[in-house]
């Protein structure tokens, strides 16, 4: 794919600052499967996301960022920039925050969309609050006390999605 198409499916690429380097985060199928394979869980299940917690599951949710930071190289090989074990070293509750952001962020971007309902029928939160948007996208909160604001940057304890 072209790197103008990859933007128009996903949206704008999501980057995170870990040690000295920029890094993209982006869950692609291998990265989803990366993290199955890890875990146990699917991202593709959005009831799995609560467990994808700081503060709850340090190991699940360094899990995640290990999985999402994984690219493909010329080579056709995939791999991190970072270990899991190196970016446990890296990884603390000073960055935490923009990095339970950023993965917010990319996972929405990668996950499959609903299907649209059938014309004159309510959508399912047509008569609740609509969920909010990140980068364009509807978004489903990953832990029952997050938001998927801005207000998520300036929470208290910012760790969780």
């Amino acid at each position: 794919m072209t790197d103008i198409l990859d933007k128009e499916i996903t949206g704008a690429p999501v980057t995170v600052d870990i040690g000295d380097r920029v890094c993209p985060l982006a869950y692609p199928m291998h990265n989803v499967i990366l993290y199955k394979q890890k875990t146990g869980d699917s991202l593709f299940d959005s009831s799995a996301w609560p467990k994808i917690d700081l503060q709850s599951d340090p190991e699940r949710w360094l899990a995640c960022l290990w999985a999402g930071l994984h690219i493909q190289w010329p080579d056709k090989s995939w791999n991190s920039p970072f270990s899991l074990d190196e970016l446990g070293g890296l990884v603390d509750f000073g960055n935490a925050a923009p990095l339970s952001v950023a993965m917010v962020k990319a996972l929405t971007a990668f996950m499959p969309k609903a299907k649209d309902a059938p014309p004159n029928v309510a959508a399912p939160m047509a008569t609740s609050q609509a969920a909010p948007e990140v980068n364009g996208h509807n978004s489903v909160p990953i832990s029952p006390s997050s938001t998927l604001g801005p207000e998520i940057a300036s929470a208290a304890a910012g760790t969780n999605f």
